[in-house]
This record gives C-alpha cells, structure tokens and sequence, in this order.
C-alpha cells in the first residue's frame, strides 16, 4: 500500500513539496482547488472525505 499525504494549506508553497512527496512514491490528497491547482494527480479530498476516518502517513500545511 502506498504511503499518503496530505497537503493543507497555501497551494503556491506546495508545489515543490508535492513533487518531493510524489518521488518518494507518497499518494497526493488535497482539497479539490490545489488538486487542480498543481495537477499532480492528487485525489481530491472531496472525493473521500464523507466516506469515514482515513489515516495520513505525511500532513503537509502552510
């Protein structure tokens, strides 16, 4: 299973923190702005967020 973070926060800031996390093989979860935002193939946490508690290996906010 692969790790996951979470980034919160200022979506300018993220972007090189993002593609740290991406190399590193983490699964990128932002809200639905950033997602689109970086287009870093981050699941929106829309698209999670009602569906119960979810664990983060990684929380990434600025």
């Amino acid at each position: 299973m692969n790790k996951k973070a979470l980034l919160l926060g200022n979506q300018y800031n993220s972007l090189e923190i993002a593609e740290q996390l991406m190399e590193q093989g983490y699964d990128l979860y932002a809200d639905g702005e950033t997602a689109l935002y970086l287009n870093q193939n981050m699941i929106p946490t829309s698209a999670f967020w009602n569906k119960g508690l979810f664990q983060f290996d990684f929380v990434v906010q600025s």
